[in-house]
């Protein structure tokens, strides 16, 4: 249905065994179907997506990964279509926590480069994978060799 090998099945198993314990109908399809549809991704898209972070069909996708998606649409004014351009970049931005990680990392960033929000937005969508970094002990060296 979803048009995965059997390799990509075997990646994503490994990755999140108990994948195999879901329930299709109340748990993978729901997922799947949330994530298409709020972020305006193709069913390829969404399986690259579900590749890379396998562990995001065994999220409340009401509970877990709607708030996530808020902040970045409602706080941080990006559009869907935005957000689905960062989460194809980088499928694990879903699984990061927003109060520690990514809220605190975006702030840094912004007040360390002297972005306004809508520089600092432009860059993420560019570049997602920088919220994957520690801000104090990586990120602040590397700003400190440019200053």
């Amino acid at each position: 249905e979803r048009g995965l090998s059997a390799k990509d099945m075997g990646r994503m198993v490994l990755k999140a065994p108990t994948l195999l314990c879901y329930n299709i109908d109340t748990n993978v399809r729901p997922s799947v179907l949330f994530l298409q549809r709020e972020l305006g991704l193709s069913e390829k898209e969404t399986n690259k997506v579900l590749l890379a972070a396998p562990t995001l069909l065994g999220h409340n996708s009401t509970t877990s990964i709607k708030p996530k998606l808020d902040f970045w649409r409602e706080e941080r004014g990006l559009s869907a279509k935005e957000v689905g351009r960062m989460v194809s970049k980088a499928p694990t931005l879903l699984t990061y926590n927003i109060g520690t990680n990514v809220r605190p990392s975006v702030l840094f960033l912004q007040r360390e480069l002297g972005l306004s929000e809508k520089e600092m937005n432009k860059v993420l969508v560019a570049a997602p994978t920088l919220l994957a970094f520690n801000s104090t002990t990586n990120l602040q060296p590397k700003l400190d060799f440019w200053r």
